[in-house]
């Protein structure tokens, strides 16, 4: 049932997208291949049809042709085509192709350029996205008059889509370029957007108006929690439900429940079955394909939408024509028509895990029949969990040991949640108040099980931190998982010793896995990383003991908390519990502001803050704030810290220039490890720099300078810097910021004297490793080092 011919054909050609995403092969080279071995195998057939020969030569010949494919898909209008990676002030006239639902504080539209500016007006069409931020008030009045197909005009910041910048963060270039987005605008000012023509769409605007007017419903009926979740389930948008609750499903593995996919679509044929009970089965069957056609409609088309959609309908139509169902032609069916549309598809999360979810299950239920149904609910739970376990562990770093467990609850109480969510929204229609009644029991329903999984994610060694899981580990999963079926088949009859085999082949792939095991910030030497916080400053020290503090924490707005966003998932994805010393150079808000939210998540054991200074009422509100977490404070001043093998020393008394400007006050501080050492400057003024060499002179020198002030010319006289002396610099800075930092003057200062820069606007985060001899400075994408410094 696996083995079939169409089975064979889209595995090949899906070999053959990979290869060109790998290898980029040249068009022309593709095409010309394609002739010779079309040749080929007509000569072969000529001369002895029954030749072995051809089989192969067909085989190649559908690679290729998946590579041909994927070659010609990539149109000028999803690539990037600027050299500059961020425009500060551009505009663009284009069309709205889509409008996503509204967001807190924010609007997203997809559009489609006609002309881009200031590039000569460059006539140049390409996708990209509008992202308007501002209050929920004037951001409502804009949602309610604009539609797709309209003709707008927009101006604000047009940048390239970010590649990952901090280790563990997610990659939204290689996201958007699935989606077939090249670039993105962003602005603050509603008055930005100019509506220059309405040519609307009807189809598309009344597909939009009816999520609208659900979306709506859900909001007006539900707790802020529980519309957040059925917002999800009905109209596969996950955007209101937070990055903690997201974080917790990842963790308790139950995050598939978020994905609209096979579940959500079971449930609209068992609606349908309901209301069309008295009816014959053909007119059900009739019905419920109508039924899943508006459901895709209505919810979108991300690759689990469509591949349950069009299972179901494969299963339903073999039914109505009496045909024998085979699941496996189904689901590579499915695959095939996704990837005709979009073969970026292929590359994404919600493809590769909805995929390998319904394929484990389906060898499953082949290989594995239990009459049971407990064991048979928790043999596929289990499946599904085995089948999407290298993709978790590749994009999440995660392996939940509660998984199975969490299901067994969880996945019963969604499939209520969403029967009763949507029965709510369709009696909201007729009676506002008998639908208000019924909302209270979901979101009573809903509260039970985020606390549930609350609970369970927050149990010790209830998941695993994966580190640096890569392709080759994939690979050596699926060849166990393959090793495994081939056992089964051929080798194994009883279903006993084929699940003693299942955990043997799951143990032996962890063990083996291990020993490529690399975490990325090793015991033993102290590391330095400048987290990209975009402009802002954030140091990530972890000493050789194990402890670990943090300089400053970059800056927190009511659209981007660096704590909360960056930070945060950082900690976890370095299996970091908490900050054990958290030092605040100075109270400007791109140094201090995500602070706020680590010491509100419990992530800060010590603060070291500023002296108090009775006229800067942010110094107040910090001090009473981290006074009211209950946790140790220190006031910055002239001292000398030990942690473990490594000297800390606090330079100066932040109150020394009390009427200064807060630059001024900035604290600077040395860490020696070993014959290394660290200067930290925070944005310290050259009047600071100035006492500094005064007061300490060659103590200041260092093997490394953390450059003060983003590189800005208040900052790095040239007395300070030859004091210092140091091999390297690191600048942290927002990408193309507003500010221009680095300062040019800066750069040339730095340059002259031989000493060479590490930019997190040009790079993301910087990483150095010490082992108190040398230095090497780590690639984080490739988890590759090289040594700057013996």
């Amino acid at each position: 049932m696996i083995n079939t011919p169409l089975n064979r054909f889209v595995i090949l050609f899906i070999i053959g997208i990979i290869l060109e995403k790998v290898f980029q092969f040249n068009f022309h080279i593709i095409l010309s291949l394609i002739i010779v071995l079309l040749i080929g195998i007509l000569i072969l057939l000529r001369k002895n049809p029954k030749s072995n020969y051809k089989i192969a030569f067909q085989f190649i010949l559908i690679i290729i042709s998946g590579s041909l494919f994927y070659s010609n898909y990539l149109l000028p209008e999803y690539i990037y085509p600027f050299k500059e990676t961020k425009i500060i002030k551009s505009q663009v006239d284009a069309k709205i192709t889509n409008i996503d639902l509204i967001r807190d504080k924010r609007i997203t539209l997809y559009l489609s350029t006609k002309k881009v500016f200031p590039f000569d007006e460059l006539d140049k069409k390409i996708n990209i996205i509008a992202n308007i931020y501002g209050e929920n008030k004037e951001l409502i009045k804009l949602y309610d008059n604009i539609s797709i197909g309209d003709s707008i005009r927009c101006r604000g910041t047009l940048s390239k889509p970010n590649i990952s910048r901090n280790p563990g963060e997610f990659d939204y270039s290689q996201y958007l370029l699935a989606n077939n987005i090249a670039a993105i605008i962003s602005t603050e000012d509603l008055s930005a957007i100019k509506i220059k023509n309405n040519n609307t769409d009807i189809f598309q605007n009344t597909i939009l108006n009816i999520r609208k007017s659900i979306d709506n419903r859900i909001k007006e009926l539900h707790t802020p929690d529980a519309a957040a979740l059925l917002r999800g389930f009905l109209l596969a948008d996950r955007y209101l439900i937070t990055y903690d609750t997201q974080q917790e499903f990842i963790d308790t593995g139950v995050f598939h429940i978020l994905a609209v996919s096979g579940m959500n679509v079971a449930y609209v044929i068992l609606i349908i079955y309901f209301l069309f009970g008295r009816f014959g089965f053909k007119i059900r069957f009739i019905a419920s394909l109508v039924a899943i056609v508006i459901f895709v409609i209505i919810t979108g088309t991300a690759p689990s939408i469509i591949r349950a959609a069009i299972m179901m309908g494969l299963l339903i139509l073999s039914l109505l024509l009496g045909r024998n169902k085979n699941n496996f032609n189904s689901l590579f069916i499915a695959a095939f028509i996704i990837i005709l549309i979009n073969p970026n598809d292929l590359f994404s999360a919600a493809f590769q895990l909805s995929f390998g979810a319904v394929f484990s299950i389906l060898i499953y239920t082949k290989y594995i029949p239990i009459k049971n149904r407990l064991l048979s609910f928790i043999g596929i739970s289990l499946a599904a969990q085995i089948g999407t376990l290298p993709i978790i562990i590749y994009y999440f770093n995660n392996i939940s040991l509660i998984s199975v467990f969490a299901n067994m609850i969880v996945v019963p109480v969604s499939g209520l949640i969403y029967l009763v969510g949507t029965a709510t929204v369709i009696i909201s229609y007729f009676s506002i108040s008998l639908a208000s009644i019924i909302a209270i029991a979901n979101n009573y329903y809903t509260y039970l099980m985020l606390w549930v999984i609350e609970k369970t994610a927050s149990i010790q060694f209830a998941n695993l931190m994966v580190y640096n899981f890569s392709i080759s580990k994939i690979i050596l999963f699926i060849l166990s998982f393959l090793a495994g079926i081939i056992l089964f088949k051929n080798y194994i009859k009883n279903i006993i010793p084929r699940i003693l085999v299942i955990i043997l082949l799951f143990v032996n792939f962890l063990i083996i896995s291990s020993f490529f095991e690399n975490k990325l910030l090793a015991d033993g030497k102290i590391y330095v990383m400048a987290i990209d916080v975009g402009q802002g400053d954030s140091f990530l020290i972890k000493f050789p003991n194990g402890k670990h503090a943090l300089i400053d924490a970059g800056n927190a707005s009511s659209y981007m908390d660096n704590g909360e966003r960056v930070i945060k998932p950082l900690l976890k994805y370095l299996d970091i519990e908490k900050i054990d010393f958290l030092f605040i150079t100075h109270y400007d808000y791109d140094h201090f502001g995500g602070a706020i939210s680590l010491v509100k998540n419990s992530l800060v054991r010590e603060v070291y803050i500023p002296e108090l200074d009775s006229a800067d009422q942010i110094s107040i509100r910090a001090y009473n704030y981290f006074k009211s977490q209950n946790i140790p404070i220190h006031f910055n001043s002239k001292k000398n810290l030990k942690i473990g093998d490594v000297s800390l020393y606090l330079l100066n008394n932040t109150s020394q220039f009390r009427d200064s400007v807060s630059n001024d006050k900035s604290l600077v501080m040395k860490f020696v490890y070993g014959s290394n050492s660290f200067l930290f400057t925070g944005d310290a003024s050259m009047r600071l720099e100035r006492e500094l060499v005064s007061e300490y002179g060659e103590f200041l020198k260092s093997d490394i300078l953390k450059v003060a002030h983003h590189g800005s010319s208040s900052s790095s006289s040239i007395d300070f810097i030859k004091s210092v002396s140091p091999s390297y610099g690191i600048i942290s800075a927002g990408e193309k910021n507003i500010y221009n930092h680095p300062n040019k003057q800066v750069l040339e200062k730095f340059a002259n004297l031989g000493i060479k820069l590490f930019r997190t606007d040009l790079r993301g985060a910087v990483i150095l490793e010490s082992d108190g001899t040398k230095i090497n400075l780590i690639n984080w994408r490739t988890n590759h080092s090289t040594n700057i410094l013996k």
